[in-house]
């Protein structure tokens, strides 16, 4: 087989995402939900809007 001497399949890719790249999007988030807070809005309202997507 000609093209294989690496041992693994050309232009395989992992599609999982780094896990600095997933530590990255929930430290955005939580900035959103840091800046929510310290413009006023209650605390339970922070966790409504992240729990129905709204902060991600």
């Amino acid at each position: 087989m000609k093209g294989a001497e690496g041992g693994g399949i050309i232009g395989k890719r992992n599609l999982r995402p780094s896990r600095a790249a997933g530590k990255a999007i929930r430290e955005e988030g939580m900035a959103k939900g840091i800046v929510l807070w310290l413009i006023g809005i209650p605390i339970p309202i922070i966790i409504l809007l992240w729990i129905f997507g709204f902060l991600h």
